[in-house]
């Protein structure tokens, strides 16, 4: 980690800067820069198609397809849909319906509703009028957890 120069402040946010590329994102933090110069529009809670994007969801990362072996553990994202001669009823991403044994899912979080569109996926919350499109399911999914932690968690 670099120290703070005191002398190098952020042309966006007047805080100081501690990064040897200072003069390479023009005088900003790279976070500055980034929103500044190549977020464009979009919310700032929302990915870009920028490369290296701060507003993408952290805590999971879409691992790139051949990068699985077997026997490795994943995660997969389900909506709960039903109890069916005692096991749960969901509903994989890619809408398609199954049961699992109740013990293999957890809570995480309230009600919500994928749909796939053109332009990514759709996540809309169940309890208020919040909507995200994201680049991906993972993206939606991490998208729609910060904002239940933020505005539903008791």
């Amino acid at each position: 980690m670099h120290e703070t120069d005191e002398t190098q402040i952020c042309q966006r946010c007047d805080r100081p800067v501690a990064t040897p590329d200072y003069e390479t994102f023009e005088r900003m933090h790279y976070v500055c820069f980034h929103y500044e110069f190549e977020h464009g529009d979009l919310d700032v809670d929302q990915e870009c198609t920028a490369g290296g994007c701060p507003s993408r969801p952290h805590g999971e990362t879409p691992a790139p397809k051949g990068s699985y072996e077997p026997g490795q553990f994943a995660r997969m994202g389900v909506v709960f849909f039903d109890e069916r001669a005692g096991r749960a009823l969901v509903r994989l991403p890619n809408g398609s319906k199954t049961t699992v044994d109740f013990d293999a899912l957890t809570i995480d979080g309230g009600i919500v509703h994928f749909v796939r569109d053109p332009s990514g996926e759709r996540a809309y919350c169940g309890e208020c009028d919040w909507e995200v499109t994201a680049s991906s399911r993972v993206a939606a999914q991490e998208l729609y957890r910060n904002h239940h932690l933020r505005s539903h968690a008791s």
